[in-house]
């Protein structure tokens, strides 16, 4: 089975933004909406962020703007690319 690639990623600044609260992954989740679980995989680069998760994130003071949260994932697009290719 192919592992999936997340199509987007958290930006460094966020993650800094994020450490520098002081809160447990469960807060920053919490204050953000989403369950603790999934903050982990988006963290962690398992899962994309949702447009829940970046709206909450911006609501939270976590970032001004979507982009200030998250960028594309350069792979993924290779990898859906490689994978056109494959079914062709």
């Amino acid at each position: 089975m192919k592992k999936t690639i997340p199509a987007a990623l958290l930006t460094e600044e966020f993650k800094q933004r994020v450490e520098d609260t002081g809160m447990t992954d469960a807060a920053v989740a919490a204050a953000i909406g989403v369950t603790k679980q999934y903050f982990s995989a988006v963290k962690n680069g398992k899962e994309a962020p949702s447009i829940k998760f970046l709206a909450g994130a911006v609501i939270a003071g976590l970032g001004q703007n979507f982009g200030d949260i998250a960028r594309p994932n350069p792979y993924a697009f290779s990898q859906a690319l490689a994978d056109s290719k494959g079914a062709a």
